[in-house]
C-alpha cells in the first residue's frame, strides 16, 4: 500500500535530510516508484540534491496555508511518499493531519502513514517523539533513529570519500 513517510525531529542539524536523502537513493537504485518531498523553505537541500524529482510542499499553521500540503495526500494515493520535513514543524503536520482528517481518509483510501524520527537522544527531541508516539498510538508506525547512528553511517561514507 502506498505510505506517506515522514521524516521528522525536534530541530535542524540532527540529519533528518541525510535520512531523506538515503530512502530517496535506496528507492532510486532499487527502482521503486515513490514521490520525495521537501518541506524545509530555510534549508531545502534535499531538493538540492534531486532538484529534477522533488517536489515541493508547505506545512503552516496559518489556516490560509493550510491546503498547501495536501498535494502530498494526492501523490500518495499513486505511489509511497517520502516528505523531509522541517525542523520544529511538529504542530502544523498534527494539524494537517487532524483537520483533514487524515487517518480515515487514508484508511479509506489505501494509503498508510510511518514516522522516522531522527533524534540527537536530548530531552527535548525524545520528548517530541514520546508525545508523537501518544498522539497517534497505533495508527501511525513510528521509528526512532537516534544521532549515534547516523554518526557511524557518516563516517562510513566520509571515508569513502578520503583521497
Amino acid at each position: 500500500m502506498p505510505t506517506i513517510h515522514f521524516v521528522d525531529g525536534e530541530k535542524g542539524g540532527v540529519g533528518k535530510s541525510l535520512f531523506a536523502r538515503t530512502m530517496i537513493q535506496y528507492c532510486l537504485d532499487k527502482r521503486i516508484p515513490f514521490v520525495p518531498v521537501e518541506t524545509d523553505r530555510s534549508n531545502p537541500d534535499v531538493a538540492g540534491v534531486y532538484k529534477e524529482i522533488c517536489k515541493y510542499a508547505v506545512f503552516s499553521e496559518n489556516e490560509r496555508q493550510a491546503n498547501k500540503a495536501d498535494r502530498i495526500f494526492e501523490w500518495a494515493i499513486e505511489k509511497p511518499v517520502i516528505v523531509n520535513l522541517a525542523a520544529q514543524s511538529h504542530r502544523a503536520v498534527q494539524g494537517w493531519i487532524e483537520s483533514n482528517q487524515l487517518l480515515e481518509l487514508g484508511s479509506s483510501q489505501g494509503v498508510l502513514f510511518c514516522k522516522w524520527f531522527v533524534s540527537t537522544g536530548g530531552y527535548d527531541s525524545i520528548n517530541l517523539f514520546a508525545q508523537s508516539v501518544n498522539t497517534y498510538g497505533d495508527k501511525i508506525p513510528h521509528i526512532l533513529n537516534t544521532i549515534a547512528n547516523l554518526r557511524g553511517f557518516n563516517a562510513c561514507r566520509n571515508g569513502m570519500n578520503a583521497t
